[in-house]
């Protein structure tokens, strides 16, 4: 059960599967499904919660991938976060007073880390939402770089994780003086600043190997010549140390800060600087302007360029294996040109992509070269 299905079981293409159907017969609730084995929460970042289905208490999703380390079997499932099992949650960004967890299972024996999923299955999101995080606020697009590094460095989360963790206890030490030593607070101090340094270390190593990767894209084929060319541009405290000092010398700089900065942090219960409160954007370097600052149809363009760009990387990165592309309701919003070169660079990539849109025709361009499914009330039917 998920969302508005009860029971479902599809076998997909490896190649190019399209889904269509009726707004709200649950296309976007299928790709919503496969997006939730990978980091974060999912292909439209909503509360665990929603994903149950109308009153049940549980959601449950399986699947078999073949991938690096062979045919894997993986089961995404809640559970009450009281109830007694052997399982360990893996989503810790929820609230602690949050009673439902997300789980996983891989081969029947549960995942203790949420990033050793990647080593079986990588991901590549594009949807509607597209436009509203490439002109959403600054926190949505830190979220979301961080999720494209996580596909590269699986143990990137770590580091993040470790990060949020020290710093909640840094602060607990500042409220609570009395009963923690110096000494205490100055070693989280020290690690605070350790996995500040990595994490911002793999931001400027990825963004450097995506702006290159897009300057070659927009060179070599027929799609990136019509694409617009799209530049991360990272800016922040440690990140821009880093540029002109060493690792070590940019850990003992973070790390003076925050013990020069011990009553203004405790008494404002915030940091005004550290990889948490980085800037990112993106560039429409064609236009030579701030991606958010474009209109909505160009968002979504550059969007479809932020795709293939990752797409490339990840041949690139990871030995030819590809990632699975979810293409939410996307190609409806393209002309027929631009629709025509995107399909025959999927062909091209030979990548297994689920493209979802309303009406059938949209796909024409496909007739011989996918795998069509037609959904209608929470059922999804293939069409041999």
């Amino acid at each position: 059960m998920f969302r508005n299905y009860t029971k479902l079981s599809v076998s997909l293409h490896d190649g190019i599967n399209v889904v269509y159907g009726d707004n709200g017969a649950g296309k976007s609730n299928f790709l919503e499904g496969i997006s939730l084995f990978a980091p974060g929460k999912g292909l439209r970042e909503e509360n665990i919660k929603n994903f149950l289905f109308q009153e049940k208490e549980h959601f449950r999703l399986s699947t078999s991938v073949e991938g690096p380390l062979g045919l894997t079997r993986l089961v995404a499932f809640s559970e009450d976060t009281l109830s007694q099992n052997s399982y360990t949650p893996l989503s810790n960004s929820e609230n602690s007073k949050q009673k439902i967890q997300r789980l996983f299972l891989r081969d029947g024996q549960p995942m203790r880390r949420i990033q050793n999923i990647v080593a079986d299955i990588r991901q590549v999101w594009i949807g509607t939402y597209i436009e509203r995080l490439i002109g959403g606020n600054n926190q949505q697009k830190r979220k979301f770089l961080d999720r494209m590094i996580a596909f590269f460095y699986p143990t990137y989360n770590t580091h993040i994780t470790r990060y949020e963790k020290l710093l909640r206890m840094r602060l607990h030490c500042l409220y609570n003086p009395h009963n923690y030593h110096n000494t205490w607070l100055t070693s989280i101090e020290r690690q605070i600043a350790e996995n500040a340094v990595a994490i911002a270390a793999t931001r400027c190593e990825f963004v450097d190997k995506f702006n290159r990767e897009s300057k070659i894209f927009q060179h070599n084929g027929a799609l990136g010549h019509i694409l617009p060319r799209l530049k991360i541009m990272l800016d922040g405290f440690v990140e821009n140390s880093l540029q002109e000092c060493s690792a070590s010398d940019t850990e003992d700089m973070f790390m003076a800060y925050l013990s020069q900065h011990r009553d203004a942090h405790k008494y404002s219960n915030r940091m005004d600087r550290g990889i948490h409160l980085s800037v990112i954007d993106f560039f429409n370097c064609d236009k030579n302007m701030l991606a958010s600052l474009t209109s909505t149809g160009e968002k979504k363009i550059l969007g479809i360029a932020l795709a293939f760009i990752q797409l490339h990387l990840m041949r690139q990165l990871s030995y030819n294996y590809m990632p699975i592309l979810l293409f939410d309701e996307v190609s409806a919003h393209l002309d027929k040109n631009h629709r025509f070169l995107v399909f025959e660079e999927l062909k091209r990539l030979n990548v297994q992509a689920i493209l979802t849109a309303t009406q059938r025709e949209t796909f024409e361009e496909l007739n011989n070269d996918a795998l069509f499914f037609h959904c209608h009330n929470a059922r999804i039917t293939p069409e041999y």
